[in-house]
């Protein structure tokens, strides 16, 4: 019955999260423009999955009980989408809406800084760096997003619904690390760190930006989707109705 509720939180997290992914490239096909979206984010996003992804691998075969398999799911699957993404928001037109130097100085540090660590440090500790970057990623790839928002006072182009199921998918993480530890009393499951705080993370961010869509900005977005005569699936609609669509 336990190990039941616990795979039941597993495909729930790896679900909402995966979905996830869907909602930004579909805006992105139907706009047919990535204005509104931070291109760091979407680049920072894939340079952090695909390390990440590397992570479960690895861990995975070390110790299971650390790194799940709905991990390892949900790892390559987001690496794809994200590449995808990314590759959509430098295809459509961006209106000016260009990667700053920052992030492209940061993305070439951390790509250089692999086979250093691995050669100076180890395969544990590359492995470590990987998890670790992951984690500092998901942090600071939301900030440019987060500041976009401000200073256009309106979401317009950022999706909603990615946020939505972000925070499903946080949630039901946490839940079953917590179920896990309580149930087999050990805290092997909080030892995946980058897991951790990809929960604690993505749940701060998405609640600034549900704040920022539907009560900040709100009817400046409506007003902007609007403009563009164009019907926004999970973006015109209550906030119930936008996590069903």
């Amino acid at each position: 019955m336990t190990n039941w509720l616990i795979n039941l939180l597993g495909v729930g997290y790896t679900l909402a999260w995966s979905l996830s992914f869907y909602a930004q490239p579909f805006l992105l096909f139907r706009r047919k423009r990535s204005d509104g979206l931070s291109k760091e984010f979407t680049h920072l996003n894939t340079l952090g999955f695909a390390g990440y992804t590397i992570y479960s691998f690895v861990n995975r075969s070390i110790d299971p009980m650390a790194v799940s398999v709905e991990d390892i799911v949900f790892a390559t699957h987001a690496l794809i989408l994200c590449s995808i993404t990314s590759f959509m928001a430098q295809y459509y037109p961006s209106h000016g809406n260009n990667m700053k130097g920052w992030s492209k100085l940061f993305i070439v540090i951390s790509i250089i800084l692999m086979p250093i660590v691995h050669f100076f440090m180890g395969y544990t500790k590359l492995i470590s760096y990987l998890g670790i970057l992951k984690a500092v990623i998901s942090f600071i790839k939301y900030v440019p997003q987060a500041y976009m928002n401000f200073r256009r006072k309106k979401t317009c182009g950022w999706s909603i619904g990615n946020i939505l199921l972000d925070i499903t998918g946080a949630v039901l993480s946490f839940a079953q690390m917590f179920m896990t530890s309580i149930i087999y009393d050990t805290m092997k499951p909080f030892s995946n760190v980058p897991k951790l705080l990809l929960s604690l993370e993505s749940f701060s961010f998405d609640i600034l930006f549900i704040t920022q869509h539907y009560c900040l900005y709100y009817d400046a977005t409506m007003a902007a989707y609007k403009a563009e005569k164009y019907g926004c699936i999970g973006e015109t609609s209550p906030l119930i109705v936008s996590i069903s669509q």
